[in-house]
């Protein structure tokens, strides 16, 4: 039975130390040094653990080239096989762009990563005085990442633990104290194309056999009680070779639309780019209808992709999702000579193309050059109106 008696003693303040003799602007510039600005909670062993966020600027090119296998001629072939072997998981890590990050937690060391220790987990089994400024410090300056449902089923349950009047010295659930202090959450799902099809039933037939989602659907109950969170970022792909547009992005966002809703959080999303063959008002976020209230943004699909994970010997195949033509953009790309053709002209195009029940690689070069002409000059015009 819980009562005001049994809260733990007082944090005792450490006097005799050293450490906490000095000005608390060192001790946060230590912490600064110590504590990555970016962490992943994730599951190992039924527990929650965390890890310094690795990610680089290009890990999320669309066409994997940073997550590719060594190609030069000098690699023995033990060595290049063991590069393809970590190419191929890398393309089908459940945690996306942030495969590198994924890849030093599945390995069997942690080594020292780009300059920067591994997380300092030894900081919080240390004097409870050190962990609540540890815990303080990662509220206010770190951003949490958490990358699989499980990880959320388990942000989730805590919130069920862990209660809103406590205070700070809530040493025994570190978990529970993030969810209440931090300020920045990122999402990033990366989940079996299966999964998006179960939440569409369920949303469709008001069925509750699909229970993969369920901690999903309880995140804006959750969040709302995170008084300290201000921000939340939500990634989605499926790690299929289909196009996004194949899942009901609109069944998938009710939740985080209800949220932005009875909160007050600044909310942005990223999906995939929609295909115009596939794309449908119910289903989708489409231009010219009703868009959600938060930012939505979209990007190039993952280009390349496995067979099935744990299936190296299929290779990886080139499954562009829209645009389909996406290599022929920029200057000095592409067999239409026109010009440094820009994305945006490219996506138009065909977008046109689709739209006429085409397929862009039967385009001819004569008629896409007309495309792009008349397109510029259609421009032009709304540029500079006569």
């Amino acid at each position: 039975m819980s009562s005001a008696s049994e809260k733990p003693a007082p944090i005792h303040p450490q006097l005799q130390s050293p450490f906490f003799a000095v000005p608390t602007e060192i001790r946060d510039a230590i912490y600064r040094y110590l504590i990555p600005e970016h962490i992943h909670l994730f599951i190992l062993s039924g527990s929650v653990q965390a890890t310094e966020c690795i990610q680089r600027d290009n890990d999320d090119d669309p066409d994997c080239l940073a997550r590719g296998a060594s190609k030069d001629d000098s690699v023995s072939s033990t060595d290049h096989g063991a590069s393809l072997l970590s190419y191929y998981r890398h393309l089908c890590s459940p945690w996306a762009t942030h495969w590198r990050c994924d890849e030093v937690v599945w390995k069997p060391y942690h080594g020292r990563i780009a300059g920067h220790g591994p997380f300092p987990s030894v900081l919080l089994a240390t004097c409870r005085r050190l962990i609540h400024e540890c815990w303080r410090y990662m509220a206010d300056h770190v951003i949490v990442h958490m990358n699989e449902m499980d990880m959320v089923e388990a942000f989730v349950s805590a919130a069920s633990s862990v209660d809103t009047g406590a205070e700070t010295w809530l040493t025994s659930n570190w978990l529970g104290f993030m969810m209440w202090s931090t300020k920045e959450l990122h999402i990033d799902l990366r989940l079996p194309f299966e999964d998006f099809e179960g939440l569409e039933k369920t949303h469709d037939q008001s069925d509750t056999t699909s229970k993969v989602f369920d901690p999903w659907l309880q995140l804006p109950s959750v969040l709302c009680r995170a008084v300290n969170l201000q921000r939340l970022r939500i990634w989605l792909d499926h790690d299929g070779k289909g196009s996004w547009s194949l899942v009901n992005e609109r069944a998938m966002l009710a939740p985080i639309t209800r949220l932005n809703e009875i909160s007050n959080l600044d909310i942005e999303v990223n999906l995939p780019k929609l295909h115009p063959k596939f794309e449908s008002t119910e289903r989708h976020f489409t231009n010219g209808n009703p868009e959600p209230a938060f930012p939505l943004h979209r990007r190039f699909r993952q280009r390349y992709h496995i067979g099935n994970q744990g299936d190296w010997c299929m290779g990886a195949s080139h499954e562009p999702d829209f645009p389909l033509l996406y290599e022929l953009a920029g200057p000095e790309k592409g067999k239409y000579e026109c010009g440094d053709m820009t994305m945006e002209e490219l996506e138009i195009c065909e977008r046109s193309i689709w739209r006429e029940g085409k397929h862009p690689y039967d385009e001819k070069p004569d008629d896409m050059r007309r495309r792009i002409e008349q397109l510029r000059l259609q421009l032009e015009q709304i540029d500079h109106p006569v």
